[in-house]
């Protein structure tokens, strides 16, 4: 879960589950983009750019990082567009 404050923009499933490739041990691999609070941006010191957790497995990127990431083509974040 992310910190309170943040809205969830787009989440979804990546990894084994979503090309049909998991077996009876796999987990569930989510990625996500969330929307800090403009509040947050108005200081010397800059909102969380991720929040990651291993149970569940979830990797949640704020909207200015994970636009960073796929203008360089990162393969990751790619798989969600």
């Amino acid at each position: 879960m992310i910190p309170s404050g943040r809205s969830i923009i787009l989440s979804g499933i990546v990894g084994s589950t979503a090309y049909g490739l998991a077996g009876p041990d796999s987990d569930v691999d989510r990625i996500g983009i969330f929307a800090a609070p403009t509040v947050a941006f108005h200081g010397l010191v800059m909102p969380a750019e991720s929040h990651v957790t291993s149970k569940p497995d979830r990797t949640m990127h704020e909207v200015r990082k994970w636009c960073r990431l796929a203008l360089g083509c990162n393969p990751t974040v790619m798989e969600l567009a």
